[in-house]
């Protein structure tokens, strides 16, 4: 009996269409693939269950928030005032999306990869935008489906028995659920696209290059400040919500400013409500999607052709600039940087960080992260912040929230390898003296990241509480910086952004209810102590010199007990548990 084949492989299935059909499914495939990749986890496998494991989490989410906003319509009877509920569900899904999209700015046009891979193959230009947009278009579909996968069945549940008890009627409110929620999708994801072809074509290569990374971390930053404020102050943000109803009521232009009320309006007509006001929001909603989708198609075609391009030229620094950071690495090198071990991994380290925008972009995630936590403390004891005093621990608590996020972005970013051939240059050229590997890190990491970070807080600090509070902020700060620094890059015994590293092992998904509750219990004695020191600045030395003794002493136990008896790491092995998972042959 000969075997039944259930379904055809997606390269077979190919192989029955023509020339011009298979290049656009093949490369939408490929460009839809990109959208999820992560240097992180580079292996297709690992990749497919990132994704299936996020889908099923923004279900489940979709499904939890719509039932919290909608349980009262189990008791209460919904007379017309359900909008509320749907624009708060639209617009946290709306922010979520915005955030995923400005996080993934590094592959949604077409970069250097796509553009030396396939400019030699005979695919017509109008093609590649073609896949490309249609990649755009599958993502906010999956995106849309996984979001309202249980959610519109919440929403079925509660709602349309109040309106009508026919069947048909039910299905057409999931039918309108469904579409308004993939109009508004649509429509702030081509929003976020269009801002990013705007700067690409207005700002030259360079410029977009430095300016983008700054604007999309005030982007992050803002989203998470959003996205979380939905989780942590609920309370506040349906008071927000609330305050819509005003406007709404008393018919104020407002309401036509504010996107997610306009998909609120097109839900509306869909279930056949007969109301001006929802018939201009309808209007506007389609409108918006259609010219955000033709414009993000249009920008893509003059920034590819105006940049992308152009991103295979070697770009010259000028010339007064490459002479300062000349001058700047011959300072360094002559006063802190003799050794040539420490110079080599100093240097590597900082350029490494200063060119790759990959790296570049993953750190500004960290700190734009702990900008949303800074907006949320801000945001959540607005009285407190009446009187900016040095008494406000939620101020003090700044730098710290800072610090820590920088310290372990970098921590992380350091195990992501730029190039795996580099540290073949540092296997033949290995010194005895192993720790000069991890001081080369740590004064870059002082230099270049912890100096600059706290030289802003300076200057800021400094106009709100004067300068020598704001001096002796800074010290408490960068001297508790040290200690997490030592504690961070305990026996770290790699080559930075050059060790072949095995994804995974720091269990984060485990774990990382131990590590929050160990960061919130170091901010909070951290900053209880200092707002004692600030108090009463005599005890200043006291903690400068403890926490500089104990910063020493780790490193000399280090380098005196742990360094002698390690080797330098340029390849990670596999945990024991998973080499037993294959068998030896």
């Amino acid at each position: 009996m000969k075997s039944f084949k259930p379904k055809l492989s997606f390269d077979e299935l190919m192989a029955f269409l023509p020339s011009r059909p298979k290049q656009l499914l093949v490369l939408t495939r490929h460009f839809f693939d990109r959208l999820f990749q992560n240097e992180m986890f580079p292996f297709e496998e690992q990749m497919k269950e990132k994704v299936i494991v996020l889908l099923a989490l923004l279900a489940v989410l979709g499904g939890h928030v719509a039932n919290s906003i909608l349980l009262r319509y189990w008791f209460v009877e919904d007379v017309g005032q359900s909008w509320l509920e749907k624009c708060f569900f639209i617009s946290f899904f709306m922010a979520l999306l915005a955030f995923a999209t400005v996080l993934e700015w590094d592959v949604v046009f077409l970069d250097k990869k796509d553009f030396s891979n396939l400019r030699q193959l005979p695919v017509a230009q109008k093609t590649l935008f073609y896949s490309k947009f249609m990649s755009f278009l599958l993502f906010i579909g999956l995106f849309s489906a996984a979001s309202n996968a249980v959610a519109v069945f919440v929403f079925a549940f509660y709602l349309p028995k109040w309106r009508s008890p026919s069947l048909l009627f039910l299905i057409r409110y999931m039918i309108a659920h469904v579409t308004s929620a993939l109009a508004a999708n649509a429509f702030i994801f081509f929003f976020c696209v269009f801002l990013e072809a705007l700067l690409m074509v207005f700002l030259s290569a360079r410029f977009f290059r430095k300016i983008s990374l700054y604007v999309r971390f005030l982007l992050l930053a803002a989203l998470i400040f959003v996205v979380m404020m939905f989780f942590i102050d609920s309370l506040s943000v349906s008071k927000t919500f609330s305050a819509l109803t005003a406007y709404k009521d008393s018919r104020s232009p407002i309401v036509l400013a504010i996107p997610p009320l306009w998909f609120v309006g097109l839900y509306e007509v869909l279930l056949g409500t007969q109301e001006t006001q929802y018939s201009w929001l309808a209007y506007l909603a389609v409108g918006s999607v259609i010219f955000m989708g033709a414009m993000s198609f249009i920008a893509m075609q003059i920034s590819y052709n105006r940049h992308l391009a152009k991103t295979l030229e070697e770009m010259k620094r000028p010339p007064h600039l490459r002479k300062f950071r000349n001058a700047f690495s011959t300072a360094l090198n002559a006063i802190l940087l003799r050794n040539r071990t420490q110079r080599a991994v100093f240097h590597f380290f900082g350029q490494t960080l200063r060119n790759s925008s990959m790296h570049k972009s993953q750190l500004a995630g960290y700190l734009a992260a702990a900008m949303g936590i800074i907006l949320i403390l801000l945001n959540s004891q607005q009285a407190a912040f009446k009187n900016m005093t040095i008494a406000n621990k939620n101020l003090l608590a700044i730098p710290l929230i800072l610090t820590i996020a920088l310290l372990v972005g970098i921590r992380n970013l350091v195990n992501v390898p730029l190039n795996a051939e580099a540290n073949w240059i540092f296997r033949f050229t290995e010194g005895e003296r192993r720790q000069d590997y991890c001081i080369g890190l740590k004064k870059g990491i002082v230099a270049l990241a912890l100096f600059p970070l706290f030289g802003v807080l300076f200057v800021f600090f400094g106009f709100l509480w004067g300068w020598f509070y704001a001096l002796l902020h800074c010290l408490f700060g960068l001297a508790a910086a040290f200690i997490l620094m030592e504690i961070l890059f305990w026996r770290y015994a790699k080559i930075p952004f050059a060790c072949l590293t095995v994804p995974g092992k720091a269990k984060l998904h485990v774990l990382w209810w131990v590590y929050a509750a160990a960061v919130l219990i170091f901010i909070s004695l951290m900053t209880r102590l200092e707002k004692n020191i600030l108090m009463n600045p005599s005890s200043f030395g006291i903690y400068i010199g403890v926490t500089m003794l104990i910063a020493v002493a780790l490193e000399v136990g280090q380098s005196l007990f742990i360094y002698k008896k390690t080797r330098i790491v340029y390849e990670e092995e596999p945990e024991a548990a998973l080499i037993g998972l294959y068998p030896s042959s």
